[in-house]
C-alpha cells in the first residue's frame, strides 16, 4: 500500500516573491538574446502571464504613436492549444508604455508578418517556456512570472490605481469588449504615459519623489 495515496499537499505560500526595479529590468532586457527581449519585454512592462504571451498573436498589439494596446484574449495550454484566459478577468486591454511600443515595434519589422503568433516558433507553433526559462536561468534565474511581479510593483510605484493595476493584470473583471472600445476609456492613454514617464525617470531624485507621493505626473509630450 503507498501511505501516500490521497494525501493532499499544501503548497508554500511563504516563498518570497523576487521583484526588480524599472533599471535592473532594462538592463536585463538589452543584456538577452533578440528573440527573448520581446517576450521579457511584455512580461515587465505589461504583465503577461506565460500562457498569454505563447498565445499572443500579432493581430492583438495595436501601437499609435508612442503607446499602444496589447489585446489580451487567449491563453496557451500545452494539450489543447488556444484557450480562453483563466480566470475570465484575463481577457483584457493593457497599456503599452514608451520602452514596450519600441521593443515590440523593431520585433514585428523582425518579424515580418502580419498575422499569427508573436512570440512563435512559427506562425502556429508558441515559444518554448522551458528553453526561455532555461537559458534565463543561466544569467540571474528571474522566473517569468517574477517579471509580472515586478511590473505589478513598478505600477503601483508610478501611481496606477488599484483598480486600473488589477484590470490590467486580469486579477478583477474589468475587462472591456471590442477590439476600440478603448476610445471610451482614456485611462488606457494616461496610463500609458504616467508608466513611460515613470519608466523615463530612472533612479533620479524625481522618482523618488514620485513613488513617495504615490502621483505620477502625466507627460504631454
Amino acid at each position: 500500500m503507498n501511505p501516500t495515496a490521497g494525501l493532499e499537499i499544501i503548497a508554500r505560500r511563504d516563498k518570497p516573491k523576487r521583484v526588480v526595479g524599472p533599471d535592473v529590468a532594462s538592463e536585463m532586457i538589452q543584456s538577452l538574446r533578440v528573440d527573448d527581449q520581446a517576450i521579457w519585454g511584455t512580461v515587465f512592462y505589461a504583465g503577461l502571464r506565460a500562457g498569454e504571451l505563447q498565445a499572443l498573436r500579432v493581430e492583438d498589439v495595436e501601437l499609435f504613436d508612442g503607446w499602444g494596446l496589447l489585446h489580451v484574449r487567449q491563453s496557451w495550454d500545452k494539450v489543447e492549444g488556444a484557450i480562453a484566459p483563466k480566470p475570465k478577468a484575463g481577457t483584457r486591454q493593457v497599456p503599452i508604455p514608451e520602452p514596450l511600443y519600441k521593443i515590440l515595434d523593431e520585433h514585428l519589422l523582425r518579424l515580418g508578418r502580419t498575422d499569427g503568433l508573436i512570440f512563435g516558433r512559427t506562425a502556429t507553433e508558441p515559444f518554448s517556456y522551458n528553453a526561455v526559462r532555461d537559458r534565463q536561468r543561466s544569467q540571474d534565474g528571474l522566473q517569468l512570472h517574477e517579471g509580472r511581479h515586478s511590473y505589478s510593483s513598478m505600477l503601483a510605484a508610478a501611481g496606477i490605481p488599484k483598480e486600473r493595476r488589477d484590470r490590467y493584470l486580469g486579477h478583477a473583471d474589468h475587462s472591456m469588449d471590442g477590439r476600440y472600445t478603448h476610445q471610451l476609456d482614456p485611462s488606457y492613454l494616461d496610463d500609458a504615459q504616467t508608466f513611460s514617464e515613470y519608466l523615463r525617470l530612472a533612479d533620479t531624485p524625481a522618482r523618488v519623489e514620485m513613488v513617495r507621493t504615490s502621483r505620477a505626473p502625466v507627460s504631454t509630450s
